[in-house]
């Protein structure tokens, strides 16, 4: 019917009144009592049909969460085949006007990556503090710092206790066996009563060989260790805490 919904894959609540669904290809803005109020299909909003910006899943407390300022919502996407060229002229997301129900291409683009970086190797986490935006990428050591003109700096930020270095990879060819083994950086989170940031770390686990599928899948979905690298706020490392194996 007309207020069927299917395939949506994350949500942000605004309020009881204005709560935010998305799928890959379409937002909503609906209400407690299931009532559709705005709908945006992603042909409203991809003037590139080659690369379309596809809606990372967002909610509150995942690596991709929406950020809300005023009465704007800014995603994290992703494109299909972006080389290493290419996210220099991608926009580094979406905005969306909760007001007038339209959906832009955020005003700067994503920084210079290593020449090896494609979309198989994507993934981010991002912050907003201080007029700022703060981007984590999970293969990359360093954090990339913009301003509201998009010009950036970069400051490294990896942990001391685990020497083991995050490589550059192709998940897609990787065995799930050697992709467990592999550290990358999980989500950034930043405090504003500490004004601290806190990068989340996965070090690597050695899975056991041999095992069933299940096995290999659920070390994927829950990673058993990872590290809490925390700078201050000019991005220097002020602390580590690696956590017990198998807490969460």
């Amino acid at each position: 019917g007309p207020n069927g919904i299917s395939v949506y894959k994350g949500f942000y609540v605004i309020n009881m009144d204005s709560i935010v669904l998305t799928s890959q290809t379409s937002i909503i803005l609906a209400d407690s009592e299931n009532k559709i109020h705005k709908k945006l299909d992603q042909l409203e909003w991809n003037t590139n049909a080659s690369q379309p910006h596809i809606i990372f899943p967002p909610a509150v407390g995942s690596d991709n969460y929406p950020i809300r300022i005023n009465d704007k919502l800014y995603f994290t996407t992703f494109q299909f085949d972006l080389e290493s060229i290419d996210f220099t002229k991608t926009p580094i997301g979406l905005v969306y006007d909760l007001n007038n129900n339209i959906m832009k291409e955020m005003d700067f683009n994503y920084p210079r990556f290593p020449s090896n970086y494609t979309t198989a190797h994507h993934g981010v986490s991002r912050v907003y503090s201080e007029g700022k935006w703060i981007h984590s990428f999970d293969r990359l050591d360093n954090l990339f710092v913009f301003d509201a003109k998009g010009e950036y700096a970069e400051y490294p930020v990896t942990s001391v206790k685990h020497m083991k270095k995050v490589k550059v990879i192709n998940r897609n060819f990787f065995s799930s066996e050697k992709l467990i083994s592999q550290p990358y950086y999980m989500s950034l989170k930043y405090d504003p009563w500490r004004k601290v940031y806190y990068r989340i770390y996965y070090q690597g686990f050695d899975a056991e060989n041999k095992k069933e599928q299940a096995y290999y899948d659920s070390l994927i979905e829950t990673h058993p260790v990872f590290t809490i690298i925390i700078t201050d706020c000019d991005f220097k490392v002020i602390g580590e805490t690696t956590m017990p194996f198998q807490t969460y």
